[in-house]
């Protein structure tokens, strides 16, 4: 909802707040790497997104899917950053 309203400083604190109550769940990392993308910051976008992958837990299938996500949007980061072989590794 904050970020829908555009209060994005408020919507990285809840999504950072996600992150830390329940780190292994994906969903939090997407968004808030989403949104720094959004917003320019690649580098903080992909340290996001490689806690994210450092965080699941592979036994977890219903959140494939998200982990997944987490990492085309990683591999997104590093062509957004011109490295494209580390883009198609991701």
């Amino acid at each position: 909802l904050l970020e829908g309203r555009g209060e994005i400083r408020g919507a990285i604190d809840l999504y950072s707040r996600s992150i830390y109550a329940s780190p292994r769940l994906p969903a939090g990392y997407s968004a808030l790497g989403k949104i720094y993308m959004r917003f320019g910051r690649p580098s903080e976008a992909m340290q996001v997104f490689r806690n994210a992958l450092a965080n699941e837990n592979p036994n977890d299938t219903a959140m494939r899917s998200l982990q997944a996500q987490n990492r085309a949007d990683l591999g997104m980061v590093y062509l957004e950053l011109g490295q494209v072989d580390e883009a198609v590794q991701k």
